[in-house]
């Protein structure tokens, strides 16, 4: 199943292709043609027939109308064995296509994730490929002060995969900065999954750059659910069933998208009482893929 935040990822780098000139650049100064414009194109990699391989992303680098690389992006948030099959195909397929050089990069927030799709795919003897990855350990952490020199895709990027640093504040408030050059809906998307995935002390340093008073919750399904639970307690008349609502409205999320908690974490979501851990659930019940991740931060 494919998360909201890989979704997000890829839209990001989709919505501004230059981005990943910036992305080869850390990995490589001049992997990028220097005079070459980054153009979205066809994600389907397959050569000939059924079945159909799609990569998540696929960029063209042109020069007078004439493609001089071709780029394969993956988002990856998990180890995926099948991906380290698929990944030579895919540059295969976009090299009969072109006619040029090709690259892979592989993007990940997760450092253990990138440390494993770094790792070499080993095709034959003396055939090895050998992809770029950007993680937590190579993704530079961009600032206030480099916000206005690089994409927006680049800094919330960074914002993201570094939100969990022992200093988060600088990536944090640059990348709430960068939100602010995003279309709305996109920003707001942006907000709702970072803020997810961030303690209540994170969480402060994302808000105090931002101008709350115009947002809103994107995701018609979090913020009914949302409201919902809010309404819930207030007709209670007590913080506890503000919680309680909460607690329910999420369960209404899991169940919803066919995910069952078993009868410890239901009972760990009702038992819940701190509204910022319940927001920052409900949100997060739209993306994760098991009621484990739902709850990994507090295991």
């Amino acid at each position: 199943m494919v998360s909201a935040l890989h979704e997000l990822l890829v839209d990001l780098l989709r919505g501004e292709p230059e981005a990943a000139r910036h992305l080869l650049n850390v990995l490589g100064p001049g992997l990028a043609p220097l005079g070459a414009a980054a153009r979205v194109a066809e994600a389907a990699l397959t050569p000939a027939g059924p079945p159909e391989l799609r990569a998540d992303l696929v960029l063209h680098f042109t020069e007078a109308e004439r493609v001089v690389l071709g780029l394969v992006v993956e988002v990856q948030l998990r180890r995926d064995a099948r991906k380290r099959t698929s990944w030579p195909l895919y540059l295969a397929a976009l090299h009969a296509r072109l006619g040029c050089p090709v690259l892979l990069l592989v993007v990940s927030p997760r450092a253990e994730v990138a440390r494993w799709a770094r790792g070499e795919i080993r095709l034959g003897p003396d055939f090895t490929l050998r992809p770029l990855a950007l993680g937590p350990d190579n993704h530079p952490r961009i600032t206030l002060g480099e916000v206005a020199e690089v994409p927006a895709a680049v800094t919330l990027l960074s914002g993201l995969i570094h939100a969990h640093d022992p200093d988060p504040e600088p990536v944090l408030r640059a990348a709430a900065v960068a939100m602010a050059r995003l279309d709305a809906d996109h920003g707001a998307l942006y907000y709702d999954l970072l803020a997810a995935d961030l303690d209540a002390a994170q969480r402060q340093i994302l808000e105090a750059q931002m101008d709350l008073s115009k947002y809103v919750w994107k995701s018609d399904f979090a913020r009914h659910h949302r409201a919902e639970g809010k309404a819930e307690g207030k007709a209670e008349g007590k913080a506890e069933g503000t919680a309680a609502g909460l607690a329910r409205s999420i369960l209404s999320i899991l169940e919803a998208r066919q995910l069952t908690p078993t009868e410890a974490q239901r009972q760990r979501i009702a038992a819940e009482l701190d509204p910022t851990r319940l927001d920052r659930w409900v949100v997060r019940a739209l993306a994760v893929t098991t009621v484990a991740e739902l709850l990994a931060d507090d295991a």
